[in-house]
């Protein structure tokens, strides 16, 4: 991690022995649930770890069966009543929630189908919690998502993220349907670098370095597939003077601030983070000193702070900030005649 930003350029060796964990883990699971089906009335915990261990085969200590226990019973799989140790299956996943809990998940699932990647199965769930929490006597009115011309919105920034990092550890290229600022949709196909995450934007980016360096903000990706290809270089150094995340070149900024404690102490943080950053105190301002990537970034932060802040350096950028602020008179100006 950089600077609030985090590169992920490979996974460690040891990612298989981490995934066979995993996996062994996960036939643990079912080998309890599948025997703790076989008992309607109920098993005693105890006689429970004995049957599955000589039975499946399995090995484990106390502690990692006592967690696999709590996992399942935190996730609505089983019910473990602690004061008579007696482990029950659980037919319907609403048998172990009380009234407000059915409804709060009702609630949870008609918003989740909507924006779900998978729409189609969270629908299925919703439709039998729905059924079941009727013939308990509880009514759920489900029409409460309004959708814009009847398109679910989806949310699947994580999908792509898992899609990406997958081609990333088996070095292969990316096909993207990418949305641009202008509102087109791009066709690419591109050989991925690394990510990058910015924690002050909770965004990520995906990085693509070639004979330039270009950034692809994920939640503007729509579409993305693994396809045949391999990885362009990953030169992490480029993001460590960026404001933000730019591949822009570098350049010198100089900023004078009125002498405000305030201000002071978004300078100090200001320099916790950019190292290379300089801060003089005269008798009636600060002045920022430093070289970054990415002034239109830093734009932004500036405008932050009002007229307690005037650019220096670089000029383009003071020239940009007084066109902002002219077009703001001109539209105020119309508002008024």
């Amino acid at each position: 991690m950089r600077k609030g930003k985090i590169c992920v350029e490979k996974v460690p060796e040891v990612y298989d022995s981490f995934n066979k964990l995993l996996l062994y883990q996960n036939m643990q699971k079912l080998a309890v649930l599948h025997e703790v089906k076989k008992y309607e009335n109920g098993i005693n915990r105890r006689l429970l770890y004995d049957i599955v261990s000589r039975e499946k085969g399995i090995i484990w200590g106390n502690t990692t069966y006592h967690n696999i226990i709590n996992f399942l019973a935190e996730e609505g799989l089983i019910y473990y009543d602690k004061s008579s140790n007696l482990i029950k299956p659980l037919n319907n996943i609403t048998d172990n929630l009380n009234d407000d809990e059915i409804l709060d998940l009702l609630i949870f699932l008609d918003v989740a189908r909507f924006i779900s990647s998978k729409p189609k199965t969270v629908e299925g769930i919703y439709n039998k919690i729905k059924l079941q929490a009727k013939k308990q006597g509880i009514y759920f009115n489900g029409k409460r998502i309004y959708s814009v011309n009847n398109r679910r919105v989806i949310i699947f920034d994580e999908m792509i993220l898992k899609i990406i990092e997958e081609a990333i550890l088996e070095e292969k290229a990316l096909k993207i349907k990418y949305k641009s600022n202008r509102g087109d949709i791009i066709d690419l196909t591109v050989n991925p670098s690394g990510l990058i995450y910015l924690d002050y934007k909770d965004m990520w980016y995906l990085v693509v370095q070639n004979n330039r360096t270009s950034l692809y903000r994920l939640d503007k990706i729509i579409q993305v597939e693994v396809v045949e290809g391999s990885l362009s270089g990953f030169n992490k150094d480029l993001f460590e003077e960026s404001f933000g995340v730019s591949p822009e070149e570098l350049e010198d900024i100089i900023i004078r601030f009125d002498k405000e404690q305030f201000i002071y102490k978004k300078l100090i943080k200001y320099k916790a983070v950019h190292k290379s950053a300089e801060i003089i105190e005269t008798e009636d301002s600060y002045i920022l000193k430093d070289k970054v990537r990415g002034v239109l970034e830093i734009k932004r932060w500036i405008r932050g702070f009002g007229k307690s802040a005037y650019i220096i350096e670089p000029r383009r950028l003071r020239e940009d900030v007084i066109k902002d602020l002219d077009l703001m008179i001109k539209r105020y100006g119309d508002i008024d005649g």
